[in-house]
């Protein structure tokens, strides 16, 4: 509402504050319509600042994909969407952006991948890329 805002994240501060840095981060959720969007600065001092609020418009059409099951008990799960071609690729990441590496095969339009038996419980995403091109990101939680 631009008013309100959730946490979404955090980047370490580059440690060279003479050069102009650039840093980058993914909302991996956003709501269909108007997102709104600022940014906390902090400084190693201490000191706080805020950023101009930005506004950013999503829509729903692209979300075709869906993941099943969302709590995942065992080492798999599976992706139901439009599978056209061999072009897709999986990534499988932590909130705090370490990445897995899973198994998957894609046959008629549902990807289903396979996690190593150690992957530790807790929240995760899984990025669908097309030609190299984020598409969808889909959350999971592992039991």
């Amino acid at each position: 509402d631009g008013d309100n805002f959730i946490h979404l994240g955090n980047l370490p501060a580059m440690n060279n504050s003479s050069r102009h840095n650039r840093y980058s981060f993914e909302d991996l959720n956003p709501h269909s319509g108007k997102n709104y969007y600022k940014l906390r600065l902090t400084d190693h001092d201490g000191s706080i600042d805020y950023s101009e609020i930005r506004a950013i418009e999503f829509s729903a059409e692209h979300k075709s994909f869906s993941l099943y099951p969302s709590l995942v008990y065992n080492q798999e799960l599976a992706i139901s969407g439009p599978f056209a071609d061999d072009d897709y690729k999986l990534i499988v990441f932590s909130p705090e952006g370490k990445s897995f590496t899973v198994s998957s095969t894609i046959e008629n339009n549902v990807a289903k991948l396979r996690f190593p038996e150690n992957l530790p419980s807790g929240q995760y995403y899984v990025q669908i890329l097309k030609s190299g091109h984020i598409i969808e990101t889909l959350s999971f939680i592992k039991v």
